[in-house]
């Protein structure tokens, strides 16, 4: 029983020593140590020139958009300033067309002139045959502008003292000229002007005449 055990225990351990040898055990041995490895959290961040490049391209992005906020603040007032100036050209024309008299003046209520000088509270367009800038009846108004949106005002520098009314003639002449400022509170940079000449002739413009700035309130 002693000489058939003897082998049995050589073959075994002939077998141990050979699979200790094995590459598999080996392998076997990198996976584990491969897989724990892999278990381990791992930290990420970011590189400097990936930061300088982020930074790069907000300001660029920063640079384009401050040009079309600018370019929208004009647009702005110069929708304003159409606006009074299809109003003067209004006032014109139906002089002519009607051939009597007609007054534009600052009406806050939009049924009688006022005696102020804040236009951008609305104003009022009416026939005025007897020149005493009030609506009469029997005196039609022609139109009514109402009062501009908050953050606008309208300043009126004439050539006369009142600054509340201009009125056009039969011919299509202005019985004064002047300068009307359309003002932001969006800044200097966007005022418009319009430009009245004595023939009823009305023309913009960004300065007064003289190169002026235009009169906005400080």
């Amino acid at each position: 029983m002693n000489t058939l055990a003897y082998p049995a225990r050589t073959g075994l351990r002939v077998l141990f020593l050979k699979l200790k040898k094995l590459p598999g055990r080996k392998f076997g041995i990198s996976c584990q140590q491969s897989s724990l490895e892999l278990s381990e959290p791992k930290l990420s961040g970011y590189s400097l020139l990936e930061l300088l490049t982020s930074l790069a391209i907000m300001g660029i992005i920063s640079g384009m958009s401050l040009p079309i906020f600018n370019i929208v603040k004009a647009a702005r007032t110069v929708s304003v300033t159409n606006q009074l100036v299809r109003t003067l050209h209004l006032a014109r024309s139906e002089a002519i067309k009607t051939g009597k008299r007609v007054t534009l003046c600052q009406s806050r209520s939009g049924i009688e002139c006022d005696r102020g000088e804040q236009w951008e509270r609305g104003w009022i367009l009416f026939h005025d045959p007897n020149k005493n800038v009030q609506v009469d009846p029997g005196e039609s108004i022609v139109l009514v502008g109402a009062a501009l949106q908050s953050g606008y005002t309208v300043t009126w520098r004439p050539s006369g003292r009142r600054r509340d009314y201009v009125s056009f003639q039969p011919q299509g002449s202005a019985n004064k000229s002047g300068t009307f400022s359309v003002c932001s509170v969006e800044g200097p940079d966007t005022a418009r002007t319009v430009v009245l000449y004595r023939t009823g002739r009305v023309r913009t413009s960004t300065r007064k005449p003289g190169n002026k700035p235009a009169d906005c309130p400080g």
